[in-house]
């Protein structure tokens, strides 16, 4: 398996209770926890971003 997932897009607005963090809809949230990712993307807040998103376009230049 590849590494783990650190990033998401937020789906809606939200604040986090237990890390107070204030998150927009469409953000996109780096440097989560993988149980915090687990939780997010079960309770539908976020959907994982691929960690390769960025470079998508530019694997193509070779």
């Amino acid at each position: 398996m590849m590494s783990t997932t650190t990033k998401a897009k937020a789906l809606r607005k939200f604040k986090d209770a237990g890390t107070g963090g204030n998150y927009a809809a469409d953000q996109i949230i780096e440097n989560l926890t993988p149980g915090q990712l687990a939780n997010y993307v079960a309770a539908g807040l976020v959907e994982p971003v691929a960690a390769s998103a960025k470079a998508e376009g530019e694997t193509k230049k070779a």
